[in-house]
């Protein structure tokens, strides 16, 4: 690929919009242990149409299916659903 990165971004939380004729993604990364996420959490958003959005998703589980043939599966933490206790 001959393309210039211009930044890279690290991130732990993404926040997904949904609309009519575009889906909004924003990514940041959360350094307070707060369940809220902030302005100041996200650092870039990206906005697209459902239709990109679809291959999108098809293309990034195509290669997490590719990363786990060569790495093995990748394990998830228990969601904060599953952490919660029935009062």
């Amino acid at each position: 690929m001959d393309y210039e990165i211009k930044r890279s971004y690290y991130a732990n939380l993404a926040q997904i919009e949904l609309g009519f004729y575009d889906i909004r993604i924003s990514f940041g990364e959360k350094k307070k242990r707060i369940p809220e996420i902030t302005d100041e959490d996200i650092d870039v958003k990206i906005i697209m149409s459902p239709q990109h959005a679809k291959e999108f998703a098809n293309l990034l589980m195509r290669n997490i299916k590719h990363y786990e043939e060569i790495f093995g599966e990748i394990k998830l933490p228990p969601s904060e659903d599953q952490n919660r206790k029935e009062i």
